[in-house]
């Protein structure tokens, strides 16, 4: 039985980097993306200026496509996941957005929003992303890393093997237990985007049934599925196992892939492709090598390869029958998170009051306590708590938006999000938004350093991968229900990890090496 699995040999050995080849995040970015922070407080001042609502998201979008190239050419020095999660999905959701559909001649063609709420959302999407920048020079401390750190390692491979399969049979139990069609044919189904009829589900977008929660089974699948990816890229040593990992992802990535959704093949996708690029950046590292053009070149071609796949949606009916519906692959499609939220920026404060503005200075005690709030009582099964509040900022915003009434039991859910600004702005005006920020760029932070210091533990790294792709989702606005699954996930693998190292008796490493 092989000792201690966790991670691949090059990531092993847990060597300091000569002083010289130290590079630490210039202590003044937070200075320079407080440049478009002036340029668009002036423009919005005198009532909404197209010229500088165009300046300052132009200056903000290269600082941001600058600071991602130094991140990436100082990768091997700070392991910056989550300041390339920072600036790529500024760049990815809101930059592109805007560029494309509000600047120069383009402008005006959402007539329904003056210039001035133009420059109120270009006001606050600035100040986000300046509170982010200065959020990640926020002291990390040692107890702040153990909201990570706490994960135990398996002590084998083989543990961590039958922990990856035990998670993944309760992925594929819907398909056993709750489809009325043969396991075999019913997940050929889903693999297939056909229709499978389930005994039970939920109740509608307000779920009262307790046969909802087969969806957390699925997604305890997918967190299965992520973990087989990263076993094939770190722990396995012969090409069966090898092949296990990755079919059990490939079984879950070709699920997303049949869908509508664009989420979930972010979801299944970007993990493993950061699992390549930090076991072949930390190769690098060991070598006492700062940049990797190849390596780099091919993660690019990877995330484009991913870009590509959420452009295309595939439609199945029936199985042989196939449709395949491609989008125009040369503009993004879906991440308009800057024109989404102009709503909001709209109707508050001139026609309505911030959601959160119940008090005098409300707006800048409440956020993030209604936050952890939201979070806490999320996970709780409305099935068993009848009276759970629905979030009713959420039910207006969708009213305001769509303009369908959405009462009692029937609501309906939409594709229509607040984005990252909007989802701070609409409650609680720029402070609010400022404390988003913060927040955001204290958590990359975070997870940078916990990265770095941990790069032997590999439960650790997918913990933190996880979080960087709820985070990246976040653009989008804040939903738990897309952390949800990773909490459960890694906390049923530590209880397998505790019981199995119980019954599984490990010998005392009998020299240095780790793993």
């Amino acid at each position: 039985m092989t000792r201690n699995p966790s991670m691949a040999p090059a990531l092993t050995h847990q060597r300091q980097m000569p002083t010289a080849f130290d590079y630490r995040r210039n202590p003044y970015l937070p200075i320079m993306f407080y440049l478009p922070v002036c340029i668009s407080f002036a423009g919005w001042l005198v009532g909404g200026v197209q010229f500088l609502s165009d300046l300052a998201m132009v200056v903000m979008t290269f600082l941001a496509f600058c600071s991602l190239c130094l991140e990436i050419i100082f990768f091997t020095t700070r392991f910056g996941t989550g300041a390339c999660t920072l600036f790529g999905g500024l760049l990815i959701w809101i930059s592109y957005d805007y560029l494309s559909n509000w600047t120069g001649t383009q402008y005006g063609n959402f007539s329904s929003f003056s210039e001035k709420t133009v420059a109120t959302a270009v006001l606050n999407t600035t100040i986000w992303v300046a509170a982010a920048t200065t959020g990640m020079l926020i002291p990390v401390s040692r107890k702040a890393e153990k909201l990570f750190t706490w994960v135990p390692e398996p002590p084998t491979r083989s543990v961590y093997f039958m922990i990856l399969l035990f998670l993944f049979s309760i992925g594929m139990s819907p398909y056993i237990f709750n489809a009325r069609e043969p396991f075999p044919l019913s997940l050929w189904y889903a693999m297939t985007n056909q229709h499978i009829s389930w005994i039970s589900g939920r109740s509608g977008s307000v779920n009262f049934n307790f046969g909802a929660y087969w969806a957390q089974a699925l997604q305890m699948g997918e967190i299965a599925s992520i973990m087989g990816a990263a076993y094939a890229v770190f722990i396995a040593r012969n090409l069966p196992t090898k092949i296990t990992g990755w079919v059990i992802w490939s079984i879950f990535m070709a699920i997303a892939l049949s869908g509508v959704r664009r989420g979930p093949v972010v979801y299944m996708a970007m993990p493993p492709v950061l699992f390549l690029y930090v076991r072949y950046q930390a190769q690098l590292r060991l070598m006492y090598k700062r940049f990797s053009f190849k390596s780099t070149v091919v993660t690019g071609v990877l995330l484009l390869a991913i870009l590509i796949a959420v452009q295309i949606k595939i439609q199945r009916r029936g199985l042989n029958e196939v449709e395949y519906t491609v989008e125009q692959l040369s503009r993004i499609q879906g991440n308009s998170m800057f024109t989404e939220a102009l709503v909001g920026f709209r109707l508050m404060p001139e026609q309505l009051p911030y959601y959160l503005d119940r008090f005098p200075l409300s707006t800048i005690i409440l956020p993030m306590p209604k936050l952890l709030y939201d979070f806490v009582i999320g996970p709780i099964p409305r099935a068993i708590w009848k009276g759970k509040p629905v979030d009713q900022l959420w039910v207006w915003y969708n009213e305001a938006t769509m303009g369908k009434s959405m009462q009692g039991e029937s609501y309906g859910g939409t594709t229509i999000s607040t984005g990252a600004v909007g989802y701070w702005y609409i409650r609680g005006g720029p402070i609010a938004v400022f404390q988003g920020g913060l927040l955001i760029g204290w958590i990359i932070a975070l997870i940078d350093k916990v990265i770095l210091n941990n790069t032997h533990r590999l439960m650790v790294i997918i913990f933190a991968f996880g979080v960087l792709t709820f985070l990246f989702r976040s653009f989008r606005g804040i939903n738990f229900h897309n952390l949800y699954p990773i909490l459960i996930g890694i906390t049923l693998f530590s209880i397998a990890n505790i019981v199995l190292r119980s019954f599984i008796y490990v010998p005392a490493p009998t020299n240095s090496r780790r793993y």
